[in-house]
């Protein structure tokens, strides 16, 4: 991929992009829920993205990141891949689906497969790629897929 990015018609059919391994650490867990679950006001003791003893009494190894931080991670993915480069806009997220729970310090990778692409007759400079995601962490396990929708520049414009 050039400096400057891939336009529309660059990107292929069943292409793939994936990124190295992105850590999730303890404290970025401990700030994403002190802003969504405000862990500073409430009590959060039956809650297993905050308390991992009673994660455990549930049957996991320990607290569970929250799914909509994992899903921070696709954009963090795409930005450390260079993909965000000619896309203008985030359209969409379907299909999204939690396989696995993920923990503090997984090391998570992000697969990009274009699934579609198509040109829009209402933008004449853009056109939609859509990316099925997979995130595979560490064990080389899935823990979460989606479908991701972005404009993108063409060439044309």
């Amino acid at each position: 991929m050039g400096n400057d990015g891939l336009y529309f018609e660059d990107l292929e059919l069943n292409q793939v992009f994936e990124s190295q391994p992105i850590e999730i650490t303890p404290v970025e867990v401990d700030i994403f829920n002190i802003m969504t679950y405000h862990a500073d006001r409430v009590d959060n003791s039956r809650n297993i993205h905050m308390n991992p003893e009673f994660a455990r009494a549930l049957g996991f190894r320990d607290r569970v990141v929250p799914g909509l931080f994992i899903l921070t991670l696709i954009n963090k993915a795409f930005i450390l891949l260079g993909l965000y480069k000619k896309a203008t806009v985030l359209l969409g997220l379907n299909n999204v689906l939690f396989r696995r729970p993920v923990y503090p310090n997984d090391k998570i990778r992000v697969r990009f497969t274009v699934a579609d692409k198509r040109r829009v007759e209402k933008w004449k400079d853009r056109g939609v790629v859509i990316y099925h995601v997979e995130m595979i962490n560490q064990e080389n396990e899935v823990v979460c897929t989606a479908d991701v929708s972005y404009q993108y520049l063409t060439r044309e414009r």
